[in-house]
């Protein structure tokens, strides 16, 4: 799965936030010294992993993601129907 996790710019959000650019820089810089990712998680639940992300980097329109569901889960298997099926 790849896509846009937050993008730049645009009307406040429900709390009122504009992301701008270089918003995720530190923390970028910080799991690539580290070697590690963020959590991919089923609604920022933390005890409901699904899968890793494999890349994840700002460009001009945001922060980019591309990651793997881990279908050997239920919460992997799940995340990845209901991506395939459109929800």
């Amino acid at each position: 799965i790849s896509g846009y996790a937050s993008t730049f710019g645009g009307d406040p959000d429900s709390y009122g936030d504009v992301i701008e650019p270089g918003a995720f820089a530190a923390s970028i810089a910080k799991h690539k010294a580290d070697g590690t990712a963020p959590l991919m998680l089923w609604g920022h639940d933390p005890d409901r992993p699904v899968g890793k992300w494999t890349e994840f980097r700002e460009d001009n329109q945001g922060l980019f993601v591309r990651g793997e569901f881990r279908l050997t889960t239920t919460a992997g298997s799940d995340a990845h129907q209901h991506v395939k099926g459109g929800d």
